[in-house]
């Protein structure tokens, strides 16, 4: 049985030589048929692969990724994480097809974790995709838009069902173009 030194040991390992260093070290710390749910994922990511895969979308983007925790707490089998993801956008991030920006981002995460037989069998992540499209300069901060427009966001928001993260993003981005275009915000300048 681990205790919840392990565990805090455990995902601050996995953080370090998985995240920040070699995804191929992933069977390491993460069990074979881990479960990843994502928000950017309307059905959860299994197994290692599909473990790797939301690393792998975010260095395509971010080559020089880099995380640091934040905080970590264990208790039994859960383990409660916050950490942070640091990097410039260099290449193309497949949730948001654009050309490289050359910006920073700092993107918050936070997760739960369960740990089965000393390794991490399965996450549960939130974070603020919208707030990397603002970052990116895609959308502009909400404080720059028309009260009215934001009142139609929240209309649209309650008519989809069931909710479906990647649709939402997309439907922010959309929404960001539209408002860029028919209000002029953020014509030949950065948000």
């Amino acid at each position: 049985m681990t205790t919840t030194d392990d565990n805090v040991t455990l995902f601050r390992n996995a953080v370090d030589l998985v995240w920040n260093g070699d995804l191929e070290r992933a069977s390491e710390f993460f069990a074979s048929d881990v479960i990843v749910h994502h928000p950017i994922q309307k059905e959860p990511f299994y197994g290692l692969e599909g473990f790797k895969q939301f690393p792998r979308m975010l260095r395509q983007g971010f080559p020089d990724l880099h995380v640091t925790i934040e905080r970590v707490i264990s208790d039994g089998d859960r383990i409660g994480a916050r950490w942070i993801i640091h990097g410039t956008h260099t290449g193309t991030f497949p949730l948001l097809p654009l050309r490289p920006s050359g910006r920073r981002i700092t993107l918050p995460v936070n997760e739960i974790l369960h740990v089965r037989d000393g390794k991490l069998a399965e996450l549960w992540l939130e974070l603020n995709i919208l707030s990397v499209a603002q970052q990116l300069g895609v959308i502009p901060p909400l404080e720059k838009l028309p009260p009215q427009l934001l009142k139609i966001v929240g209309r649209l928001q309650n008519l989809r069902r069931p909710p479906r993260p990647v649709a939402g993003v997309v439907a922010m981005i959309l929404f960001g173009l539209v408002a860029r275009r028919v209000f002029g915000l953020g014509r030949g300048r950065a948000y």
